[in-house]
């Protein structure tokens, strides 16, 4: 259940950041401009932890945070309070935009192999495992101490548009939600050891 709630919790945030954009164009300058300003508007939200963002991010894992005693959006700050990025260039070829952009985040990777750390070193002598109530306490503790102590990296990823018939420009999700994955640290391995399509 608690790896359950860290994975549907950064799949929920990565959700956020890639939903669809549509954009009207009036001209390549024009279209460069709203894309960047979008996306900007997107992780930005994404930066600052935005209360609409978070309760949107977390979803039903707001609950299961709640039972570790974990305030799932103090969890979500955290998380995300190193998180920066730089929109480095847009090219538009055509009917397809590219837009390159580094990401400065904390990694999934990282805040588990923290977790695993600190639990092992706070379960280690610890005879009252019977206790639930003192289990979940032992678990929050070693999450909140995990994500504070999880490292940045650096990722260079990249965003495809499409223009429609309509003339809209449209992002294409799939390829974003993989790039911020690997940006969040995210990969095969751990995706695979989550239950259902959750990415």
């Amino acid at each position: 259940m608690k790896k359950r709630s860290v994975f549907a919790f950064a799949v929920a945030s990565l959700m956020a950041a890639l939903c669809m954009v549509s954009l009207s164009s009036c001209g390549l300058p024009v279209a460069e401009g709203m894309i960047a300003r979008n996306l900007s508007e997107r992780l930005d939200s994404v930066k600052h932890a935005d209360e609409k963002i978070t309760d949107s991010m977390l979803g039903d894992a707001s609950r299961e945070f709640r039972e570790l005693n974990i305030d799932p959006k103090e969890f979500a700050k955290s998380f995300f309070e190193a998180f920066d990025y730089k929109i480095e260039d847009i090219e538009i070829d055509g009917d397809t935009a590219t837009a390159h952009v580094s990401i400065n985040c904390k990694q999934l990777q990282s805040f588990i192999g923290h977790l695993v750390v600190e639990l092992g070193s706070n379960i280690k002598g610890y005879s009252d495992m019977g206790n639930y109530a003192k289990l979940k306490n032992l678990m929050r503790d070693s999450m909140m101490k995990a994500i504070k102590d999880t490292e940045t990296k650096k990722t260079d990823c990249t965003f495809i548009y499409h223009r429609g018939d309509d003339g809209t420009w449209n992002a294409d999700s799939d390829k974003a939600r993989d790039a911020l994955a690997h940006a969040m640290g995210i990969n095969d391995t751990i995706r695979g050891m989550s239950s259902g399509s959750w990415l």
